[in-house]
């Protein structure tokens, strides 16, 4: 008996054949890094410069809230230096207002610093992972073309 092939048994074999040899090939071959890598760098990118930005707004803040306070603090002076024996009693109401406000303000200042070094804290912990990962990238690159 002779056996001779048919053309639908090439493309019978050919159709089990090729997801095989595929999954066997891509068995041997290392999990596919990059993408996720370049995925998780892009979104740290972006919680990098949102942190920048919220920083930029929060020290913006703070300036606006020690230029009020600077402006507390001189009218507080303004007031004591109305007269060399003290703060004349008809001013004195506005004095004890304007020295109450002051050490308010300046009680939540430090409150505020600590806020503001906190998140500049966690925005260099953030962008210090996003170079690592992108120096890690890096280095993946470039030994992926010199293996080519």
């Amino acid at each position: 008996m002779k056996f001779t092939v048919r053309p639908w048994m090439f493309i019978a074999f050919a159709a089990v054949a090729i997801p095989i040899l595929y999954a066997i090939g891509r068995a041997n071959r290392p999990p596919d890094i990059i993408g996720p890598l370049e995925d998780s760098l892009r979104v740290l990118r972006i919680g990098a410069d949102s942190c920048r930005a919220e920083l930029e707004r929060g020290q913006r803040m703070l300036n606006e809230y020690d230029e009020r306070l600077d402006s507390l603090r001189a009218r507080v002076r303004q007031l004591e230096s109305l007269d060399r024996r003290g703060v004349p009693a008809d001013s004195y109401d506005v004095y004890l207002g304007a020295f109450d406000q002051y050490n308010d303000s300046a009680a939540g200042w430090s409150a505020r610093t600590d806020t503001l070094r906190a998140h500049l804290q966690r925005c260099r912990s953030l962008t210090e992972l996003h170079n690592m990962i992108a120096d890690s990238l890096r280095r993946l690159l470039t030994r992926q073309v010199k293996q080519q």
